[in-house]
């Protein structure tokens, strides 16, 4: 079976993706060319984008990953904006932003988008998760402190990846074992 190409410039999801390939016997490799990302509210339609994109550009199979975070309390804010939130706020302002919430829920939905000359799957994953009222572990995304993920064992995000705990078999890299899954049985 061919290398697939995946197109991420995070390390952390390349990280959990090459785990969650080698469980299939895939070999994953890294593009990451400059693809302007579409902006809205429709996660999916971002994502597809995204993969017509950056299929123009590499002419080579691939797979795009897009996340987008669902703060309950705050009406389903930020959602696909979460990486520019990201850039514009510090964990601090996080907390801030938090701090009177009641429901205090975040849904994490996973999108994957696999392309190629005739075919485009998109494959989809949600995952609940809490946000918490202080910050934990070393990360670079101010989020990462802030959030635990079902699943998770009662980790941040932060705290997961400094520990580098079964990335594989988290909640979240469920959406990656789906898509291998598909991706073989078409491919056999």
């Amino acid at each position: 079976m061919p290398d697939l190409t995946f197109v991420t410039g995070n390390a952390d999801k390349l990280s959990s993706a090459i785990q969650v390939s080698a469980v299939y016997g895939i070999s994953l490799k890294q593009a990451s060319p400059e693809v302007e990302e579409v902006q809205g509210e429709d996660p999916e339609h971002i994502a597809r984008r995204k993969a017509e994109v950056a299929f123009e550009l590499l002419r080579a199979p691939l797979v795009v990953s897009d996340d987008s975070w669902w703060i309950h309390g705050l009406n389903g804010f930020p959602g696909p904006y979460m990486k520019s939130m990201n850039h514009w706020l510090n964990t601090d302002d996080f907390l801030r932003l938090t701090a009177g919430l009641t429901d205090r829920s975040v849904t994490l939905t996973k999108l994957l988008v696999y392309q190629d000359e005739e075919t485009q799957k998109i494959i989809r994953h949600d995952v609940q998760g809490q946000i918490l009222t202080e910050s934990r572990g070393n990360s670079n995304v101010p989020w990462a402190k802030l959030v635990v993920l079902n699943g998770d064992h009662g980790r941040t995000i932060a705290e997961v990846y400094e520990q580098k705990i079964d990335l594989d078999q988290r909640q979240s890299a469920q959406v990656w074992h789906s898509f291998f899954e598909w991706y073989k049985q078409d491919r056999v």
